[in-house]
């Protein structure tokens, strides 16, 4: 079977696939909550998968999280930047680009692993929890990030009011 047929996104230029993936998170810090899956290589993983002709890769993500975890998300996908890896696939080497994207949801819903889209498991983790469970490096890294994100953001809002309380 090849990456194309199984829906892992459009060879780009030097054979590289592309597909764009999901950090679904809902809550607040401390108590913030992170979507992770079981992928059907027994992996814990973020949702991701292939962009369809004439898809972005916002649209992409968000339908892949919604795929394979039954979530749809609350709010527009913020850019978390993109991953590069490599596997091998009918013998030969292949390269893939992700692109990553922050969703929230307004709470954590309940979810709904589709095995069919290589989703056998799924849940919400503690940022900890997550950071112990997620397989891969540069997801752990990705989660690292899209924490730090959502600081900012918080610190952003926070500034905001303080001003508006002073009258500036």
């Amino acid at each position: 079977m090849t990456a194309r047929a199984r829906g892992d996104g459009a060879a780009g230029t030097k054979g590289m696939l592309h597909s764009a993936g999901g950090v679904v998170v809902c809550g607040e810090a401390p108590d913030l909550r992170v979507a992770v899956m079981r992928s059907r290589y027994g992996t814990w993983v973020f949702p991701k998968g292939g962009i369809e002709p004439g898809e972005t890769a916002e649209a992409a993500a968000r339908r892949e999280v919604g795929e394979e975890t039954g979530l749809e998300a609350a709010e527009p996908g913020a850019p978390l930047g993109s991953t590069e890896h490599e596997f091998e696939q009918d013998g030969r080497p292949v390269r893939k680009r992700v692109e990553w994207f922050l969703f929230r949801v307004p709470a954590a819903s309940e979810l709904a692993p589709d095995a069919a889209e290589g989703a056998l498991d799924c849940g919400w983790f503690s940022v900890e929890q997550a950071l112990k469970l997620l397989t891969h490096t540069d997801q752990r890294r990705l989660l690292r990030r899209a924490v730090s994100r959502l600081a900012d953001k918080r610190q952003d809002r926070r500034r905001r009011a303080d001003k508006e309380c002073v009258g500036e």
